[in-house]
């Protein structure tokens, strides 16, 4: 068992490691509740923390954010995501943005006060956005790109970032900010005067648009996030509104001269109507928090990523004050799995810890990864748990085709060392064809515990299960 869980395991991580020219982010099952996100022709499941900031902070190659060893490591250990955006402003402080390695989208207008021109693109920094893209792209690494971070228009929060902002009048030498102010109070400045009365700024964001689409639009790798957490601070909707539809008038005319397609969403954490996101006919992706992965997204008929490391209280790769985290994430990132959610973006805020710090977090990724490639019909299996009778464990959940079904018990969020003696699975009303199944029994932690044959009859059947802490795993596939 040792050796086959070896054999499997080596397998799983190299299948990672997509090819540059692999075929782009689709969506098949387009508009049916097995709606699928696909790279490579392939269901995607994609997670891994990368730092959200410093990926296109810093010139591709410095050793203060080193790209290539964080896409090699989540390589190595079978994850292939990163949630990023490119800052809206210079990094948290006058003294990140010092470093000779740190690039700006903006070309200086002065260095005594810092300022900068809004309408002359650094191309130096957009290169380097495309390269990074390049090597992440190489590395078989899926790109979440949020166009815009909300804290950098916010001011009510300690680490809120509009002194730095780019857009902030006190920053730029450019008219057409001159009425920019921080979101708060109902409004959301510059998404509402982009929408409304500054043709200037309107003009900006779109040339601003056009260059994150030339640098990372035609790698097939990258999905756009509209913004994250809009809403927070209030908005007017019905502006709001008319800049989403601003936004994909733009892709989508960027899309026909150019050929290429460019997956579209936006996070609908704190959007006061989050219905017109998840059902907008144009928004091509459901986007969501950690804490919203039990629910069913299936009646959206869209695929879902998440956004996010929160299991109701955030997570962080590198907090070292928390030492349950990694059975958190782990439990956080199966259940993304049984969630159908296909992409999930762990918070690394600490931009200085190095890849492979943490030898369990690497394992637990590796067996995740391990069980994922032995599914052989993810794009079909749907949500089942109505199917368990009874199993061990504070949460269950049950995805199911006609071809396997996958079976997923676990302790809950924000626990961690909850120990469960021997037990039973007990399933019935499963939509397997009738016959013979493989009944795999997997740990998290572990990988494969044993594999059985058992008989599936009327759509029922019980599995033994062994003593298991916080989480275990039961395959069946129909033979």
């Amino acid at each position: 068992m040792k050796r086959n869980c070896a054999l499997w395991l080596a397998a799983a991580v190299l299948a990672a490691a997509w090819p540059a020219h692999a075929q782009p982010l689709q969506v098949a099952n387009r508009g049916t509740e097995r709606a699928c996100l696909t790279y490579q022709g392939k269901p995607v499941f994609a997670f891994g923390p990368m730092s959200e900031t410093m990926v296109w902070m810093v010139r591709l190659g410095s050793p203060l954010y080193d790209v290539r060893a964080w896409a090699a490591w989540q390589q190595a250990n079978g994850m292939n995501y990163v949630r990023c955006y490119p800052a809206s402003g210079y990094g948290w402080s006058r003294e990140v943005a010092s470093h000779p390695d740190y690039l700006f989208p903006f070309e200086k207008a002065s260095e005594e006060p810092l300022k900068f021109d809004l309408e002359r693109f650094n191309p130096t920094y957009w290169d380097n956005f495309r390269r990074v893209a390049q090597t992440l792209k190489q590395h078989g690494i899926i790109v979440h790109l949020q166009v815009f971070q909300l804290c950098y228009f916010e001011t009510n929060r300690q680490g809120d970032r509009w002194p730095f902002n780019f857009w902030n009048p006190g920053n730029n030498v450019n008219d057409f900010t001159r009425t920019m102010g921080p979101n708060g109070r109902g409004h959301h400045p510059i998404i509402e005067q982009i929408a409304e009365g500054n043709p200037p700024l309107r003009a900006h964001y779109l040339r601003y648009l056009d260059h994150l689409l030339t640098a990372v639009g035609d790698l097939g790798n990258v999905f756009f996030d509209l913004s994250n957490e809009m809403g927070d601070g209030g908005l007017d909707l019905p502006l709001v509104k008319r800049w989403v539809d601003l936004t994909l008038d733009h892709v989508e005319a960027w899309e026909k001269k150019t050929g290429h397609n460019v997956l579209v969403g936006q996070d609908i954490a704190c959007f006061p109507d989050r219905e017109y996101l998840l059902r907008h006919p144009r928004m091509e992706l459901v986007i969501a928090h950690g804490n919203h992965l039990w629910r069913d997204w299936t009646p959206y008929k869209k695929p879902v990523v998440i956004v996010n490391s929160n299991d109701g209280r955030g997570l962080l790769y590198a907090d070292e004050s928390a030492p349950d985290r990694f059975a958190r994430f782990r439990k956080l990132h199966w259940r993304a799995l049984v969630s159908r959610a296909q992409g999930l973006g762990d918070y690394d805020k600490n931009w200085k810890v190095k890849p492979g710090s943490y030898p369990e977090f690497d394992r637990d990724a590796r067996l995740l990864r391990s069980f994922f490639a032995s599914l052989a019909d993810y794009a079909n299996l749907l949500p089942r748990s109505d199917a368990i009778v009874s199993a061990p464990g504070a949460e269950r959940y049950c995805l199911a085709s006609e071809r396997e079904a996958v079976i997923y018990m676990e302790s809950g969020a924000r626990t961690a060392g909850v120990k469960y003696g021997p037990g039973r699975l007990e399933l019935k009303n499963l939509p397997l064809r009738p016959g013979r199944v493989s009944v795999a029994v997997y740990s998290p932690t572990a990988g494969p515990l044993s594999e059985t044959q058992q008989a599936l009859t009327e759509g029922g059947l019980t599995v033994e299960l062994p003593a298991f802490t916080d989480d275990l795993a039961v395959h069946l596939a129909a033979l």
